[in-house]
C-alpha cells in the first residue's frame, strides 16, 4: 500500500475505536505526523492540525493505563512538532494525577526545550 490509499487507511486506523490493536493505531498516527502533506488524503484535512495533537494525546493516554513506560517511549519516538509536544503536555497533566513522582522523574527526562514547556504548562494547569 502506497500514496494516497496508505494515507487514508493511516487515517482511518488513526481514529478507530478501540478494536483496533493499539500499536498499530500509534504508528498510523506516527506515520501521519512524519508526514504532514499525507494529512489531508487521512481526512485531517485544512483546520485539523489539532486531530494530530488530539489523537497523539488520547493514544499516549490509552498506553498510560497499561505502560506508562510504553506510553513514554512511543511519545518520544513522534517526530519533533508542535503536536508531539502538546501530546507530551498533556499525557504528563493527566499522568501526574496518578503518580506524580513519576511524572517529575519523566518530566525531567526529555529534551530541555520541552522540559521546560511541560513544567510551564503543569504549572498553569
Amino acid at each position: 500500500m502506497a500514496g494516497e490509499e496508505k494515507a487514508r487507511m493511516a487515517g482511518f486506523v488513526s481514529t478507530a475505536g478501540s478494536s483496533v490493536d493499539q500499536s498499530f493505531k500509534g504508528e498510523a498516527i506516527k506515520y501521519l505526523l512524519e508526514n504532514p502533506e499525507e494529512q489531508e488524503n487521512a481526512g485531517w484535512g485544512e483546520g485539523r492540525r489539532d486531530g494530530g495533537v488530539n489523537l497523539a494525546s488520547q493514544h499516549a493516554l490509552n498506553l498510560m493505563k497499561t505502560d506508562p513506560a510504553g506510553a513514554s517511549t512511543w511519545l518520544n519516538s513522534l517526530p519533533e512538532s508542535n503536536e508531539r509536544l502538546w501530546a507530551k503536555k498533556n499525557f504528563a497533566s493527566n499522568w501526574q494525577n496518578y503518580d506524580p513522582d513519576a511524572v517529575q522523574n519523566w518530566v525531567a527526562s526529555q529534551p530541555a526545550n520541552e522540559r521546560t514547556e511541560i513544567e510551564s504548562f503543569l504549572k498553569e494547569n
